[in-house]
């Protein structure tokens, strides 16, 4: 079974000792059938067998220079010389030796409140789970300092985007900021639930603030006046692109349910999240990391805060299942494909999501069976729901 691959951005050299610039353009073809025919393949199967399932490795950069002594021999030597090269470079790198601590992980929570994602280069969703689980139990005040300044700035999205990072994080925020510096890592958390009010929050945060090391205190000096840097996120990877297939029924949907007016508001949306969520999963329990692709679809940014609805109604999800049954209908190709068939073979598809002028670009996975999208009614590779201000270029290939 592969795995997934995110590489951020990929560089190809070629230095040449003298070539006319007139034959610029036929190097550059050159250059893209090796990327397309060797190296890419390449990098698929290395990286699988260097991290197999359940095991994640990850390179901050991977730097692979080739030597080869004629140029005119360049399709025939380059893939032996790039496999054996790239072998030895992956042998030399090891992923990180502690993933679960503070320096991992609390950049990637903060992260994660800030943007509503999780951060390109952070391993999986497991990890992230995994790590945090691990190292809130033994989270000190200095760890939890940057997380809680987050809240004084932005306490909504501190409570609405805490409840669902794991291990408990809101029930460990608060039992932090209740003990002050008297809080022990080992102690038991208490059983009552943190308040969902933003301005209790903030309040106790103001007396943690001056309770703490006074150090921290002289060092962040005015609450208001400590910028919060984190780094742009440059590309998103929803799990679901194949979303984008549905789009021509997407607004019949949602104002069929009521999730949408007729003048093409959008007064639930935590509502229509939860609801396109469920249309590729079969189910309701999503989280924000979930939905950067459902939020462009509803005219938002990936990074916008969003609550995102815990349930749906049984006429929500029948309303779904019914235009699943069409789409199946119309798309002929299918045959006899189900619901279920059609979510996994074609909804559920990896993906890589940018912006771009004018809107946003979104690079699917393809696979084999992939023929059939050649015999679907309608066009997907130029979206544009009512509700978005640019459109959606698709490039599944």
């Amino acid at each position: 079974m592969a795995g997934q691959h995110h590489i951020r951005r990929q560089e190809l050299f070629l230095e040449l000792p003298s070539v006319d610039p007139r034959q610029a353009n036929r190097w550059h073809d050159r250059l893209e059938r090796l990327q397309e025919r060797v190296i890419e393949p390449e990098l698929r199967r290395q990286l699988d067998c260097h991290a197999p399932p359940g095991v994640t490795l990850h390179l901050d950069h991977l730097d692979v220079e080739i030597a080869l002594d004629h140029l005119d021999r360049l399709d025939d030597d380059f893939a032996a010389a790039f496999a054996v090269a790239l072998a030895r470079e992956l042998s030399a790198a090891h992923a990180p030796a502690a993933a679960q601590s503070p320096a991992v992980v609390v950049p990637a929570v903060l992260h994660f409140l800030a943007t509503g994602t999780l951060p390109w280069d952070y391993p999986t969703l497991a990890a992230f789970e995994a790590g945090v689980s691990r190292w809130l139990p033994q989270a000190s005040t200095t760890d939890w300092w940057p997380l809680l300044r987050f809240l004084d700035r932005h306490p909504a999205w501190f409570i609405g985007r805490g409840a669902q990072v794991p291990g408990k994080f809101l029930e460990r925020a608060w039992w932090v900021l209740t003990r002050g510096t008297d809080a022990n890592p080992d102690d038991p958390l208490t059983s009552d639930h943190p308040p969902t009010d933003p301005v209790h929050w903030q309040r106790q945060w103001q007396n943690f603030r001056w309770l703490t090391d006074p150090a921290h205190a002289r060092e962040a000096g005015p609450a208001q006046e400590a910028p919060i840097i984190l780094s742009e996120t440059e590309a998103y990877f929803p799990d679901h692109a194949g979303l984008v297939l549905l789009h021509p029924y997407l607004a019949y949907l949602l104002r069929q349910v009521g999730a949408v007016t007729d003048t093409g508001d959008r007064p639930d949306l935590p509502r229509a999240a939860a609801l396109l969520h469920y249309l590729v999963t079969g189910r309701t329990d999503c989280r924000e990391w979930d939905l950067p692709l459902v939020k462009v679809l509803l005219g938002l940014s990936p990074a916008d805060y969003l609550a995102v609805a815990t349930s749906l109604s049984e006429s929500d999800r029948a309303a779904a299942d019914a235009l699943l049954d069409g789409v199946i209908g119309h798309w002929s190709a299918l045959g006899s494909t189900g619901r279920d068939g059609l979510r996994e073979g074609f909804l559920q598809r990896p993906g890589v999501l940018t912006l771009v002028p004018g809107g946003w670009q979104l690079e699917v996975e393809s696979r084999a069976h992939d023929l059939l999208l050649n015999r679907l009614p309608w066009s997907f590779s130029l979206i544009k729901t009512p509700w978005m201000e640019g459109r959606l270029h698709v490039n599944w290939s």
